[in-house]
């Protein structure tokens, strides 16, 4: 009882929310259609659409598998987290929800066959990172607990994932801050100076945070990684001058990642 219109008119809808991860709609007649893209792009679309139901799912079966990514998440996190493994990788409560619904789609990707392609390169840079053995360690614990094995591609997939989502915590030895990173949050002070007549230039802790979370927050952007936010709409509320001022450096942000 649906006509062609309502169909045509649902599949346009359809297309609009793919484009927004650089998704198409291949049509061939006779054939049918399908949805055609990258498997990071396909992820990142699957994401947008569970993660407003997932958290309040009712399916039996569905809890479960979220228990059981939860627990093999919480338990490689924690052990960084003690002490027990070196070095030390720390992500916050929200973080580690998105990155459990990472996995749930990840792992019914792979049992699909449909793996994470990466460059044999970008995957040696990651191996050398704390994040990559808290995500070899998740992938351990995965494999143990539901029979799936995840390969190097994907366990460097979580550690991206680590590495935008983290607060992160210095290895010994190693700059807390990058010239780089310093250099992005003295930019967006003065881009706030010039727009609002807002001097925070003297204020160097200011600086230094906003330096510690554009590292994490540019891995987001370089990958398109999504993260809610639950406190927006309040900010937007009771903060209203300094989510201007926020939104006002956005630019900034462009010029240096893109859009």
């Amino acid at each position: 009882y649906v006509s062609a219109r309502t169909l045509s008119n649902d599949m346009r809808l359809v297309e609009q929310k793919l484009a927004q991860f650089d998704l198409t709609l291949e049509k061939r007649p006779r054939y049918g259609i399908r949805v055609a893209g990258g498997e990071s792009q396909r992820r990142l679309c699957l994401a947008s659409l569970v993660r407003p139901v997932l958290p309040d799912t009712d399916d039996a079966k569905l809890a479960e598998r979220l228990r059981a990514i939860a627990a093999c998440v919480d338990d490689a996190l924690t052990a960084y987290l003690t002490g027990t493994l070196e070095p030390a990788v720390t992500v916050s409560s929200l973080a580690s929800r998105n990155l459990i619904m990472h996995l749930y789609i990840a792992l019914g990707r792979i049992e699909q066959g449909c793996y994470v392609p990466a460059a044999e390169s970008d995957v040696q840079k990651l191996e050398g990172t704390r994040e990559y053995a808290a995500a070899f360690q998740i992938a351990a614990n995965i494999k143990d607990a539901l029979g799936v094995s995840m390969p190097r591609e994907e366990v460097a997939f979580i550690a991206i994932h680590l590495l935008g989502r983290g607060t992160g915590v210095p290895e010994k030895g190693s700059a807390v801050i990058s010239d780089e990173m310093w250099e992005i949050a003295s930019e967006m002070v003065r881009a706030v100076n010039d727009e609002f007549r807002f001097d925070f230039s003297g204020d160097l802790e200011l600086r230094m945070n906003l330096a510690r979370h554009i590292g994490p927050l540019g891995y987001r952007l370089e990958y398109h990684m999504h993260m809610d936010n639950p406190m927006l709409p309040d900010i937007k509320t009771r903060f209203p001058l300094a989510y201007s001022m926020a939104a006002g450096t956005s630019q900034v942000l462009e010029r240096h990642f893109g859009s």
